[in-house]
């Protein structure tokens, strides 16, 4: 197993171009190669114009991210998959982040875990909880992206990736 690798790159604008250049060189740097059906699994577990304006994965990342999977000949089908952290809805965040609009430009699947048929997964090394639902979309998925939203977080300080697992889950 190769020594984990951080790659760092300055991208001062929103620009899907820009964005797509730096996935593209960040997949061919880390010898990534996305297959079959892939799962983005974006950061929208809350997104509102009126007083939640940062706190989402941006749309022109996960559209540079498509933009780029589109091209790649392994690649059969893409779908963007979120959940509410809150009970809320999720296709109420995606449609104010400008989600819902993106993937039908796009032509990709977007998919809100909490409607999507499930499995129950064993979890064969658990201690207390021995088995979960798990949706279909991500079960089937053949690649599985994750794009984080770097941020504040009231209870860790930063989220990072890790609290991405919350909408799957």
């Amino acid at each position: 197993m190769s020594a984990p690798k951080v790659i760092l790159r300055r991208c001062d604008a929103a620009d899907p171009a820009r964005i797509r250049a730096i996935i593209a060189e960040c997949f061919s740097e880390l010898g990534f190669q996305p297959r079959g059906r892939v799962l983005v699994k974006p950061n929208v577990v809350t997104a509102n114009r009126a007083y939640i304006h940062h706190s989402h994965t941006h749309p022109a990342v996960t559209e540079a991210l498509a933009l780029h999977l589109k091209t790649q000949p392994e690649v059969s089908r893409i779908t963007i998959g979120e959940s509410s952290g809150f009970g809320i809805p999720p296709g109420l965040f995606l449609r104010e982040a400008g989600y819902d609009a993106l993937a039908r430009r796009l032509k990709v699947r977007l998919i809100d875990f909490n409607e999507d048929r499930s499995a129950r997964v064993d979890l064969k090394k658990a201690v207390a909880q021995k088995s979960f639902n798990v949706p279909r979309s991500i079960l089937d998925a053949d690649t599985k992206i994750w794009v984080p939203k770097l941020k504040y977080h009231i209870c860790c300080e930063i989220t990072n990736a890790l609290k991405l697992n919350i909408g799957i889950l």
